[in-house]
């Protein structure tokens, strides 16, 4: 039996179950670098696309309240063409929440426009919701933190 493990060349031998064992664990941990790293990006994109989304929003309805001396009752007001053609929000649709299709919000605290995002979890009033109050506040590591403490 020695002798015809003897006779075997370099390449006939193969690899032993610990050097395969290695290679999947070094494979595991930049699997596992890369998924967190993009994890985090697809996060901060969300998290980006609803603040320009607030900021839009904001600046179409105080453009609105100027011309109409009043804000909308809804979102659909910015979108829609007014008697004179204008439309607020050059949009073909109401922009809705990253992560949950959800269309944004907007209320009113005393003679201030607000406008909401629910944020991951789709519901209002929790600590992930974006608003055009505290979006500036609101940075991707803190946000991350939010998320993960929701799962």
């Amino acid at each position: 039996m020695m002798d015809s493990w003897k006779r075997m060349g370099p390449r006939e031998r193969g690899f032993t179950l610990v050097e395969i064992m290695v290679v999947v664990v070094i494979i595991g941990l930049l699997a596992t670098l890369v998924a967190k790293n993009v994890f985090g990006s697809i996060e901060q994109g969300k998290l980006n696309k609803t603040k320009s989304d607030l900021a839009a929003i904001a600046e179409a309805a105080e453009m609105y309240r100027l011309q109409n001396n009043q804000y909308p009752e809804e979102l659909q007001q910015l979108v829609d063409e007014d008697e004179t053609g204008r439309q607020f929000l050059r949009q073909s649709s109401v922009p809705k929440d990253p992560w949950t299709g959800q269309e944004y919000r907007i209320d009113f605290e005393g003679a201030k426009l607000v406008v909401f995002c629910d944020g991951f979890d789709g519901s209002a009033d929790t600590d992930d919701d974006i608003t055009t109050k505290n979006m500036a506040d609101i940075n991707i590591g803190d946000y991350l933190k939010i998320i993960n403490q929701g799962n």
